[in-house]
This record gives C-alpha cells, sequence and structure tokens, in this order.
C-alpha cells in the first residue's frame, strides 16, 4: 500500500487470547490495521503470527461501520469484515464474520511527550482462562514521559476483580518502556515496548496511545503448567482512556447515539479454546438514552442497514467518586435466552420480566469511558450468567 502522508493511517492494537499450546507460552495477538482514503483500501494482520500473511481489500461505508472487502483468497471466514474509526484516533475491527474477536487499535503516529503524570483507565479484553472470580477486569494506571516521548515511565497501576473485592494475581505496579516506529510489527505505526525484569520475567507488554488518549497494552503470559489453572496466565490485553480531567455529564454519556460491537465468549469442550461472537450493535438509535439507561441491541443477520434491536438495556449508574470516567456499578440486562429454568439467577444474575412478558436476565458490569475527539467512547466488561462467560461492549459515538 503506498504511502500518502495523512490519507493513510496506522491503528496498532489487541484483541483477546482465544488459543494456547499446553506448556507453551501465550501471547496475546497484536493487531496492525492500515487505512488508505484515497483508495479506500486497508490491510490488516496479527502482527504476533508471523505465519499468517495480511489480508488486503477495500473498504466502503456501510450505515455508520466501513464494510471491509478482502481481495485474493482470505483465511476462512476473513471475507468480509467491519470497522469503526476515529480518524486519528482510534479503530474498532472486527477482521471477519462474527466468530472473530473484536480488535481495539488505537493511532499512535509518534511518540508523544506527556508532561505530568496522565491515569488512564482500562478494562480487560477476556479471552482464554479469564475467570470472572479470579481474574483482573479492570484497573487504572499512570504514565509520564521525558521530553522527547521516548523514554516512557509507568505508576501505581492497580486491577481489580470485577466484584471490586477480592485479589486478582499479582501484577508489578511500576515499569518502564521506550516509545519507537516498528515495536508493533511489521515496521509500521508506533508503539512503546516494556521490558521484562528479573521480578517480572513474563510481563512485556506492548502499548500504544492515541493522541487524545486512547489506550491498549498487550502482553505475553507466564508458561502454562495446568492448561485448566486459569491464574497460570497472568495477563489479559487491556484496553481504556485517558481518565477526564473532570467528572463526565453521566446523562450525556447515556444520551448519545453508539455503534460498536458486543462480545460473548462461549467456552466449549476443550479446555485449551474457546470460541466466541462478536455482533455488530447500536445504542440510543431507536429508543434515546433517559438519565443514566442506554437501550440498544445488535442487528439482525448482521446487516447495519436493518434496524437494531431495543432489548438490550445498560445503566451505566453513578461514577465514581474518585475517579473520573469510572462505573463499577452498571447493570446490563438482556433477554433471558436459557433452556434451563433458574439459570440466571444460578450464575449471579437477577430474573425479570419485560412488559410485554419475555423473560430478562440483568447482572453487574464495570465500564469505563472518555471523551477522545470530542467523541464518547465506552468499554464494558462483565459475566452473562446466562452463558456463564465473558462479556463485553465497545462503543463509539456517532
Amino acid at each position: 500500500m503506498p504511502s500518502n502522508g495523512g490519507t493513510v493511517r496506522t491503528y496498532q492494537g489487541v484483541s483477546n487470547m482465544i488459543q494456547a499450546t499446553y506448556g507453551a507460552l501465550g501471547s496475546v495477538p497484536s493487531w496492525s490495521l492500515v487505512l488508505s482514503s484515497t483508495e479506500s483500501s486497508f490491510r490488516h494482520n496479527d502482527a504476533y503470527s508471523s505465519d499468517v500473511l495480511p489480508v488486503t481489500g477495500t473498504y466502503s461505508s456501510d450505515n455508520g461501520y466501513l464494510l471491509l472487502t478482502s481481495s485474493g483468497q482470505p483465511p476462512a471466514g476473513e471475507g468480509q469484515g467491519y470497522s469503526l474509526v476515529l480518524p486519528g484516533e482510534a479503530a474498532l475491527l472486527r477482521p471477519g464474520d462474527s466468530t472473530f474477536a473484536p480488535v481495539i487499535a488505537a493511532d499512535m503516529e509518534s511518540c508523544p511527550a506527556i508532561k505530568n503524570n496522565e491515569t488512564f483507565l482500562f478494562v480487560a479484553l477476556p479471552g482464554l482462562f479469564w475467570n470472572n472470580a479470579t481474574s483482573a477486569a479492570y484497573g487504572t494506571v499512570q504514565a509520564a514521559t521525558d521530553t522527547t516521548g521516548v523514554s516512557w515511565s509507568f505508576s501505581s497501576q492497580s486491577q481489580s476483580l470485577l466484584t471490586g473485592s477480592g485479589s486478582p494475581p499479582s501484577y508489578p505496579t511500576s515499569f518502564s518502556g521506550t516509545c519507537g516506529q516498528g515495536i508493533n510489527g511489521y515496521n509500521i505505526g508506533y508503539g512503546i515496548s516494556i521490558l521484562p525484569t528479573a521480578k517480572t520475567p513474563y510481563y512485556s507488554p506492548t502499548i500504544s496511545v492515541s493522541p487524545g488518549g486512547l489506550f491498549t497494552e498487550s502482553a505475553t503470559g507466564a508458561a502454562v503448567t495446568n492448561i485448566n489453572a486459569p491464574n497460570n496466565y497472568p495477563q489479559q490485553p487491556l484496553v481504556g482512556v485517558a481518565a477526564p480531567s473532570s467528572a463526565l455529564d453521566t446523562n450525556g454519556l447515556a444520551a448519545g447515539k453508539y455503534l460498536g460491537f458486543m462480545y460473548q465468549s462461549l467456552p466449549n469442550s476443550n479446555s485449551a479454546d474457546q470460541t466466541q461472537t462478536t455482533q455488530l450493535i447500536s445504542f440510543g438509535t431507536i429508543t434515546p438514552g433517559a438519565g443514566t439507561t442506554m437501550t440498544g441491541g445488535v442487528f439482525p443477520k448482521d446487516d447495519p442497514s436493518q434496524m437494531p434491536a431495543t432489548n438490550v438495556v445498560v445503566n451505566l449508574g453513578a461514577q465514581s467518586a474518585s475517579q473520573n470516567g469510572l462505573y463499577t456499578g452498571v447493570r446490563v440486562t438482556m433477554p433471558d435466552t436459557s433452556t434451563v429454568a433458574g439459570t440466571c439467577a444460578k450464575y449471579g444474575g437477577s430474573p425479570g420480566m419485560t412488559a410485554g412478558g419475555s423473560l430478562t436476565c440483568s447482572f453487574p458490569a464495570v465500564a469505563v469511558a472518555g471523551n477522545p475527539d470530542n467523541k464518547f467512547v465506552i468499554f464494558l466488561i462483565g459475566q452473562n450468567p446466562i452463558q456463564q462467560a465473558p462479556f463485553g461492549l465497545y462503543l463509539y459515538q456517532q
């Protein structure tokens, strides 16, 4: 793909980990998405999968999304994908059909300098071995740089369980890194490489930060000693935003119109793998937000030209009094599709019923929100009792 200055944008980001080999090191996929506006062309690849060639093709607008149509003979399932882009800031990508996990990526075209400590909020991208009772779900970290933006120092990293109580696996609270070009693979884009230390030999993430503060962190995990022991993978990929300088207007946040992806991980009989579904979703398009509540749903047949459903309700609740942009009391309400009575309550949900008599299930979640480029971004993590598996929402304001 030719370089055309500002007409070519590179987005570097992460997806979750869904496969591993027993006894081997596990790495979190680190993705690259390149878009050329002059040619309406794209290229994307998992930079850490050296045996997989980049997928290329053209894109077109499709009701707020970019529809990515691959050329040649792409890998199975990658003939068409979807992306949402905040130009110069961030991109959400589903590289193929609904069986592909979402990718959250930042546009980092240089090494920015941060004069003072800046706080970033994040949630985990749950994947292989993520466990809602024992794995970190959300947290914060502070970052500062030298005057050139090349040397980075991170401090006060704190991660919490989904419930906010208990102790997730131990992570380093402070670490340092170097920003440079080509760190994320294929010699394109910039990233911050964190080198492992003697105390944290398996902690070596790659971090990307957009100009407006969208944040992604990928990491390698420790060796698996027991494939059924979740804590042997100490680190899930993280996605988030710079903490707003003042408290967000939660009613305004909920009143926005959003497009994005809804992710659900679906464990199968093989504990070394997980399947998932990633669906296109809209909020506020049909039913406007009211108070702290957002209403939306997925698009039928994975087609954004159709009318989205209105059966997913997110009540953000109160914003954290100590951390702008953090919502730890979120409630998500969805249709109860379980085939066994009592599943919702058995696995931590609250059964309910719509005015029309349809069964629902609500469950707790945590969200982080910010406004890079004056557009709200919401990342949410929860545990769906119906599926007994991780749940995520990744939304960009339209």
